[in-house]
């Protein structure tokens, strides 16, 4: 209908006797007919028209002199879709495929690459190309078509080659893990620890188990087994026990490196032959001979009992020695049963017994004698009973807990330990129950 129809009734007379006037929104670009026939050329499918995408030749009214045409380049303001020749696009697209086919193939005999799986990949391709596919309803096999023709008519010869390249190293990709994520219910089933370290297992491993109270030497005869080991690692529960064991190891001309969770010193000068760590930094992924992991009561703790559990299960030690309690026997026996390794019980005793004094200081901190130690649970605790302890007893006393950091606290240690000088007694957490030598 067009917009200057007669005018319908109800208008006044002024309106009504006006001259018909034309939207300014309408286009005089030309007749109705005439636009539809414009839009349905531009909305033709591509498979309608013939493309020289691959020679390039200039027809008879694109001849242009001192200009390079350029069959992909936009001429104007709408692209000027040219009909060259006699061969249509779909036989130069099969074409520039096989072509392509060879080259990447000609590509991967001459870089040694695996073509085992170049035949089925291509086959699916030819499979995806062909014209039956669009009516089949196959979304997958259709969109890959259609990439494939647009990248010719964009790039080329060259953009398919760089497309079969970029599909074909997926495509081996998806071949070598596709059945690794099939067993997806397999891997997620962790009833059986044991076996989440195939390399350890693959190791007949020999554990020796030192079980014993505090101060019986257990701890002592594993590290001399390590020292004369030419490898080896220390895992303890304390960085303060790591640092000792690496200062000691280090004194003794023994190349040893120092990794916790903190901080890491690997000695400059030559290989490294032990590392002391805490349980947690424990090598598993290195194959040593001699390993040794302290306070083995702990792989029960709720909180840090999956360190030791990891380290027990997965380290390649071919000699692993456990120092502990004896309530964690029960518990090594099995798993060590689950690892079909060799286990080996030793038993130690206290070598100083144990006693309980008749009377308790009463707070009498004047009563302390030379070498005791007292134990607080708070750091503010600990510092407060330092310089009440000094400043009543004129005797001066050394400090370890936990958070402190690591050079003060074997300092303090040594200083403690040091019968000639006037550190007389020592002020320390519950850390000093780890096996800290005092």
């Amino acid at each position: 209908m067009q917009p200057w129809q007669r005018p319908a009734r109800g208008l006044c007379l002024r309106c009504a006797l006006r001259a018909p006037t034309t939207p300014t929104g309408r286009s005089f670009s030309g007749s109705v007919q005439h636009n539809r026939a414009r839009i349905t050329a531009l909305n033709r499918p591509l498979e309608q028209l013939s493309f020289d995408w691959v020679s390039g030749r200039k027809g008879k009214n694109d001849q242009k002199e001192g200009r390079d045409f350029k069959p992909w380049k936009a001429q104007g303001p709408r692209t000027k879709i040219r009909k060259v020749g006699r061969v249509s696009f779909d036989e130069r697209f099969q074409s520039a495929l096989l072509e392509s086919s060879d080259i990447v193939r000609k590509e991967l005999e001459q870089t040694k690459l695996e073509l085992a799986h170049w035949d089925k990949f291509f086959a699916s391709i030819v499979h995806a190309c062909k014209s039956s596919l669009i009516d089949d309803g196959d979304e997958a096999h259709f969109g890959q078509r259609f990439t494939l023709r647009r990248t010719f008519g964009k790039m080329g010869r060259e953009g398919i080659v760089d497309y079969l390249r970029r599909q074909y190293r997926n495509h081996k990709l998806d071949t070598a893990f596709s059945s690794t994520a099939t067993k997806s219910d397999s891997l997620a089933d962790f009833r059986y620890p044991a076996e989440w370290y195939p390399v350890a297992r693959s190791m007949q491993r020999k554990i020796h188990l030192h079980v014993g109270p505090t101060n019986s030497g257990k701890t002592y005869h594993a590290l001399q087994r390590l020292e004369k080991a030419k490898s080896g690692f220390y895992g303890g529960p304390l960085r303060l026990l790591a640092h000792e064991i690496y200062s000691r190891l280090n004194k003794k001309g023994i190349s040893c490196a120092l990794i916790t969770g903190d901080e890491v010193r690997v000695p400059e000068n030559g290989p490294v032959k032990v590392y002391s760590n805490t349980v947690e930094m424990v090598p598993i992924g290195q194959e040593v001979e001699v390993g040794v992991i302290d306070e083995i009561q702990m792989i029960a703790d709720p909180h840090r009992g999956w360190a030791w559990t990891r380290a027990v299960l997965g380290c390649q030690a071919q000699e692993l020695h456990l120092c502990g309690e004896e309530r964690a026997v029960p518990l090594i026996q099995r798993l060590v049963s689950l690892m079909g390794d060799t286990l080996e019980i030793h038993n130690y005793k206290r070598l100083n017994p144990l006693k309980t004094m008749a009377s308790s200081l009463k707070g009498d901190i004047r009563r302390l004698e030379k070498g005791d130690c007292i134990v607080a649970f708070s750091r503010v605790g600990i510092h407060s009973l330092k310089q009440e302890i000094e400043k009543v007893t004129g005797r001066r006393a050394a400090i370890v807990y936990g958070s402190l950091p690591a050079e003060i606290r074997a300092q303090q240690a040594d200083l403690f330990n040091d019968p000639n000088n006037d550190y007389d007694f020592l002020v320390a957490s519950d850390a000093i129950g780890m096996g800290l030598n005092l």
